[in-house]
């Protein structure tokens, strides 16, 4: 597994395993729901490093920068509308920022 690969599936286990936890420092509440959001953040953050780990194919790179990309335009429009949630989404979106940068450089070296 590769660098970029490696702290995505870390990333991803993280959010798996310590949803509560995590989702409580960074928004101050007990909600279940940031945890589920985060679980599910956690498990496809794990199958897309597994994924695109094993690819040279610049096109499933660009599939995977693509998802990163709405995904941190989408949590942008949330930290838009919900106080409660902004912090933890402005995060996020930052997260996704750099994994965008990340896929692009993986795209250039295929």
């Amino acid at each position: 597994m590769r660098g970029a690969a490696v702290a995505r599936a870390v990333y991803g286990a993280l959010l798996l395993v310590a949803a509560e936890d995590l989702t409580r420092k960074v928004t101050g509440t007990d909600s279940r729901v940031a945890a589920a959001v985060a679980r599910m953040l956690g498990a496809r953050h794990l199958l897309q490093a597994l994924t695109l780990d094993r690819t040279r194919s610049r096109g499933l790179l660009a599939v995977g920068v693509a998802i990163d990309l709405l995904h941190g335009l989408s949590v942008l429009a949330v930290a838009a509308l919900s106080s409660t949630y902004r912090r933890a989404t402005v995060l996020n979106a930052t997260v996704a920022g750099g994994w965008v940068a990340s896929g692009w450089r993986a795209i250039r070296r295929a």
